[in-house]
């Protein structure tokens, strides 16, 4: 009987080596972590996958990276030329007042060109293009389309030096356009100069235009050199206190007329 339950036991084993043996032969070696290195090796193909579209993507992004480096330059060089041709364009609106300016101004001498700022950095001058070769000369107006911007300060032989009229130095006789109240027009070293001289008992309104009276000899009578932004008086005192703005801003000065 004990050995018949070892025969019962032995059999199935037996059977089993028998059809593995034989598997075997038609398959190759099994593997017996088959079950494990499977999932695994899936996720190595994926992430090899994954790699190379990354890898080709990439390299895509570099050709385009070297397309838009091109693209740049190119707009870079349409932004100066573009850049050019607007300050060209600017230039010959402003030429083209200055030449319109030369037919209704009859003491008009020449035109200059602003080439740099004065020396002394407690001065408002620039630096004009013409000089005593051109006739030019110490007390002359200089102007703009829009006023009175100064007079010549000094003169060399190509060149000449501007006193603005917002320097604290620069005088002119004025007057209001409007009332004919006399004046001086002083440079006060900023953007805002004043109208001195002009008595308490006299009308002035803000927003009146000051112009060159022609009195002093030096300056043509009827240039525009700005309005009246404020005017204050009081009994105590003989004249008034006006405060002007000049209708030229001296910072952005490029080109000039001279007057004889």
């Amino acid at each position: 009987m004990p050995d018949k339950s070892r025969l019962r036991i032995l059999l199935p084993i037996l059977t089993a080596s028998i059809l593995l043996m034989v598997y075997q032969g038609y398959k190759g070696e099994m593997n017996p972590l088959g079950f494990i290195s499977h999932p695994i090796n899936r996720i190595n193909e994926a992430l090899t996958k994954a790699a190379l579209a990354v890898s080709a993507t990439f390299n895509g992004l570099t050709l385009n990276y070297g397309e838009m480096q091109d693209l740049r330059k190119e707009i870079d060089k349409l932004r100066l030329e573009n850049s050019r041709l607007m300050e060209t364009e600017l230039q010959n609106a402003r030429l083209t007042e200055l030449l319109a300016l030369k037919g209704r101004t009859p003491n008009y001498l020449t035109a200059a060109r602003v080439i740099s700022k004065g020396n002394d950095p407690w001065a408002k001058t620039v630096v004009i293009d013409k000089g005593s070769s051109d006739l030019l000369s110490n007390g002359m107006a200089v102007i703009t389309p829009n006023g009175l911007a100064g007079k010549v300060h000094r003169v060399y032989g190509s060149y000449s030096s501007v006193l603005l009229i917002d320097d604290k130095r620069f005088r002119a006789a004025a007057r209001l356009q409007a009332g004919r109240t006399e004046g001086v027009y002083a440079g006060t070293g900023s953007s805002h100069s004043a109208l001195e001289y002009v008595e308490s008992k006299q009308p002035v309104t803000e927003g009146e235009v000051v112009v060159t009276s022609g009195l002093d000899n030096m300056f043509p009578q009827g240039i525009n050199i700005g309005y009246v932004s404020k005017a204050s008086k009081t009994d105590k005192r003989l004249f008034q206190e006006i405060d002007i703005i000049p209708f030229v801003d001296t910072k952005s000065l490029e080109e000039v007329i001279v007057l004889r």
